[in-house]
Formats: structure tokens, C-alpha cells, sequence
């Protein structure tokens, strides 16, 4: 069986950069969480903040590790947050991938402690997403 990623973004600014990672080669074996559009995200944002919470919980069961799209806008945006201390408190792998082009420091974002992070363009997030998913599973299958 496949492993299952969540991958958490900000829609109002990552939408991009997530259709560019879930349709990447390297995650094709993937269990993954669906694809959303716009209008898909909308509807789950409707539901108020117990509906977000539900939905955050519910791409979380049976995820081995959470991917969390950031950029300068990723912090301000709450379920980022919710997200990240759920995956943690879950003991899910997480990957913080920085998806800014310019970004000249990969680190500038804030790292949590215990967990790495990767700029998608620098650290050639296209070839090696898959590699990373996989170092970071069995480091959590390891604690």
C-alpha cells in the first residue's frame, strides 16, 4: 500500500505551487489528498472554523507524512498552524517546503526543530519530493 501525504497550503497564495507538486512524477505513487480547485476549497473554507478543523483532521488519519507549502503569506494563515501542530502532535513526518523562486536563504522561514526543510526550486523539489516524503516516514516509523 502506498503511503498517504497530506499537502497543506494557503490558497489564497500557494494554489500553484500545489497543483505543481501533486502532479509531479516523483509523488505518483503516492496516496495523496484530492485535488482541490478553487471552488473545492471554498466550499470546505464554508463550513466555518469546526468544519475547517474536521476537514484538517480528516486528511490527516492514515497520513504518514504532511507536506506544508510556505511562502512570505504561509505564517498568517491559520490552518498552516493548526495543521502543523497536529501533524506534530500526531507524530506525522512533516516536510516545510519553501516554493519562493527568489528565495535566497532556504532557512529565512522559520524551521521547527526535528523537521527539515527544502526550497522546492533549489533543492530540485521536482526530482527529489520523493526522496524526501520517504527519509522523513521513516525517521517518524523510527521514534
Amino acid at each position: 500500500m502506498a503511503r498517504k501525504i497530506f499537502v497543506a497550503f494557503d490558497s489564497n497564495t500557494n494554489l500553484g505551487a500545489y497543483y505543481e507538486i501533486m502532479s509531479c512524477e516523483a509523488l505518483s505513487g503516492y496516496d495523496k489528498n484530492p485535488f482541490y480547485d478553487l471552488g473545492g476549497l471554498f466550499t470546505i473554507r464554508s463550513q466555518g472554523k469546526e468544519g475547517m478543523k474536521n476537514w484538517v483532521e480528516k486528511q490527516l488519519k492514515g497520513t504518514s507524512v504532511v507536506i506544508i507549502l510556505r511562502n512570505d503569506e504561509t505564517e498568517s494563515f491559520e490552518w498552516i498552524g493548526y495543521t502543523i501542530q497536529k501533524s506534530i502532535e500526531y507524530g506525522k513526518g512533516l516536510l516545510l517546503i519553501d516554493i519562493r523562486e527568489d528565495s535566497g536563504n532556504k532557512y529565512e522561514i522559520p524551521v521547527l526543530e526535528g523537521y527539515r526543510a527544502f526550497n522546492w526550486y533549489s533543492d530540485n523539489g521536482v526530482e527529489n519530493i520523493g526522496k524526501w516524503v520517504e527519509e522523513e516516514a521513516e525517521k517518524r516509523k523510527k521514534r
